[in-house]
């Protein structure tokens, strides 16, 4: 049964496969200034000057971080076999004459990867940007391999769900077909419309299953797959709502057919008599 499943969800997620695995992660371009920081600060980090990450700090933040805690992320910051540093993700907010950032990294090793994240603000546009804070985390290849978009050890209720995300939209571009071929249907368009709609909304983690549903929720199409940046780090999140307008227009459509059967057999039937 679950090899059945696995073959099924496979077909199911080919097209998505083929866009993915084709498409190459645009390159991020975040302000120079704000980048020459972050590396600065990983660097700093990484050979365990404290004191020169805590002079890049705000006062509120050199308050909270302790040179004991940033010694400890020390470990997590190595450069040895460091191939590259991508920009995976990035957010800039803008407080009246002030900025705030958010740039987030991968750094891949051969046996794994670091994702650095590092959360700055400015006063001004010529201002000094200045550190709130930074995060580090390590996984092993093997860990990254759990965040892809594949079916190796995924469970029957996984694939399930994915099933559910693909089927969802298709059955609502059926309904909108079948109900523009449906004869004597008036105001199709308000039937395609009603096709698309859906009700509550369906999401899981791909990475762990672990899954939720909110009940109290109108959608239009509503499916999809996605995830926060370019990288395994972060985990796919499938997406799909109960296609309940399409179901209801694929009873009206299927009502309206059979009612064109019998009118055009009601002149026979005269006859007949």
């Amino acid at each position: 049964m679950k090899s059945m499943m696995k073959r099924a969800a496979g077909l199911l997620l080919v097209a998505a496969a083929l866009a993915l695995t084709g498409c190459k992660p645009p390159a991020l371009k975040a302000d120079p200034a704000a980048e020459a920081v972050a590396r600065a600060v990983y660097d700093d980090v990484a050979a365990g000057r404290v004191e020169a990450v805590r002079a890049r700090m705000t006062p509120e933040a050199k308050a909270s971080a302790s040179p004991e805690q940033i010694q400890a992320l020390r470990p997590f910051a190595r450069t040895a076999g460091t191939v590259e540093r991508r920009l995976i993700n990035m957010q800039t907010v803008f407080n009246g004459a002030g900025q705030a950032a958010v740039l987030v990294y991968e750094l891949p090793f051969p046996n794994g990867a670091v994702l650095y994240e590092v959360r700055m603000e400015r006063t001004g546009a010529n201002a000094p940007w200045r550190l709130l804070g930074l995060t580090l985390n390590r996984a092993s290849n093997a860990e990254l391999a759990k965040g892809s978009l594949t079916m190796t050890d995924r469970s029957p209720g996984q694939l399930a769900f994915l099933a559910a995300t693909v089927l969802s939209p298709l059955l609502m571009l059926s309904a909108i077909v079948a109900a523009v071929m449906a004869p004597g249907l008036k105001r199709k368009w308000l039937w395609a419309l009603l096709a698309l709609a859906g009700v509550g909304a369906a999401s899981m983690n791909w990475t762990t299953g672990q899954a939720g549903f909110q009940v109290l929720s109108v959608n239009l199409i509503g499916a999809g797959i996605s995830k926060m940046g370019f990288s395994n780090f972060y985990a796919w999140i499938l997406k799909f709502t109960l296609p309940v307008g399409a179901v209801i227009v694929h009873v009206v459509a299927w009502k309206a057919r059979q009612a064109a059967k019998a009118k055009a057999a009601a002149p026979d039937l005269d006859q007949g008599g």
